[in-house]
């Protein structure tokens, strides 16, 4: 399953980045957040690439489509005393399909949106440090990345973008223990 899961990944993920005929545009975004209930920090570089798909452009507001392919950091600053050995750091891969519900641009250039997503993560760790002497137990290296986001575009060719995010890493029950993770965090883009 867990080398399935990793060739479907790594198949998606070439696609992405080796297919410019589909990419009409790419961006670069930074990610910094944290877990209240874990105690843990966020860090997330990403790459977008936008096929500049999209739906219902007639109105003011439609629905568009990017790929962010993840980088992730997480880190405990728990000071509690781990009993199962968990690491107290891990890092990580994504691949995740963003949909993105955007206005046109006002005359000021400002152009809010709302993005929902669900991807694919591959985990360094199966566990990690937080607020409990057990850790968190993901119970594989792969998980699923949800984010929920609300933000602005803006800039003369709407170049840049900030955001705020709920992600959520989960398995899914693929695996016998799920123990997921939220995190809150701010995001800045810039898209060339």
């Amino acid at each position: 399953m867990k080398t399935k899961c990793l060739t479907l990944f790594f198949l998606a993920a070439s696609i992405c980045m080796t297919a410019p005929a589909l990419a009409n545009q790419y961006g670069v975004s930074l990610s910094g957040g944290y877990s209240p209930a874990e105690d843990v920090s966020f860090f997330r570089g990403a790459v977008k690439v936008s096929p500049n798909w999209k739906w219902f452009e007639e109105r003011d507001w439609y629905l568009g489509l990017h790929f962010d392919l993840g980088f992730i950091f997480l880190n405990s600053n728990s000071d509690v005393v781990n009993v199962t050995d968990a690491p107290d750091s891990l890092e990580a891969i994504s691949l995740t399909p963003v949909f993105r519900i955007q206005r046109t641009p006002y005359s000021n250039t400002v152009s809010p949106f709302l993005q929902a997503a669900v991807g694919a993560s591959f985990f360094s760790e199966e566990t990690l440090q937080n607020s409990e002497p057990i850790g968190l137990d993901f119970g594989g290296t792969f998980q699923f990345e949800d984010i929920l986001s609300a933000g602005v575009q803006f800039g003369q060719q709407q170049q840049f973008e900030l955001a705020i995010n709920y992600f959520h890493y989960s398995n899914l029950n693929f695996y016998d223990q799920n123990d997921g993770i939220d995190i809150y965090s701010a995001t800045f883009a810039y898209w060339f």
